[in-house]
């Protein structure tokens, strides 16, 4: 194309950049738009997310609220006492029977460390270590079986009249 004054060409190359201008400024408002609309995603991911560990927590808090209304982890309590010894990697003795509110004091007489742990999710001991006690009292009926939290092949039963 041959212009026939400057004039003319002129105008043609402005109107040229502010054709790339408005293409880039499309460009540009494509890619805010793409990311406005990936944080609002991200955002909604983020409340699903925390609404449901939410509805999980308070599930789990009534779980063990039901849980602890039969098995009470309190030191404070005072009344009869079951030793259970855990010794050679083993509960000594595994099944026992007892009266309601009843203590049962776990005492580790193993060089490793142990942890009880009540098979229905009630109470998970911290590790306790060589000459260290766990006491936790009982005081709903029922069965309650219990297994080491580090050794699953250390079972134990309780039965609760």
């Amino acid at each position: 194309m041959v212009f026939t004054n400057t004039a003319q060409a002129s105008i043609i190359h402005s109107s040229c950049v502010q054709f790339r201008q408005a293409k880039e400024l499309v460009v540009s408002s494509r890619s805010i738009l793409r990311y406005a609309v990936l944080m609002i995603f991200f955002d909604f991911s983020l409340f699903l997310i925390a609404g449901c560990a939410s509805n999980q927590s308070d599930s789990a808090n009534q779980s063990n609220q039901d849980s602890q209304s039969k098995v009470d982890s309190a030191d404070t309590k005072s009344g009869p006492e079951q030793a259970v010894a855990i010794a050679g990697s083993a509960f000594q003795p595994a099944d026992v029977t007892i009266k309601s509110g009843t203590a049962v004091t776990w005492t580790n007489q193993d060089d490793v460390q142990h942890q009880v742990h009540d098979d229905s999710g009630a109470f998970l001991s911290d590790p306790i270590g060589k000459g260290d006690t766990v006491k936790v009292t009982y005081s709903a009926p029922g069965t309650f079986t219990y297994h080491c939290h580090r050794h699953s092949n250390m079972k134990g039963k309780f039965t609760v009249e």
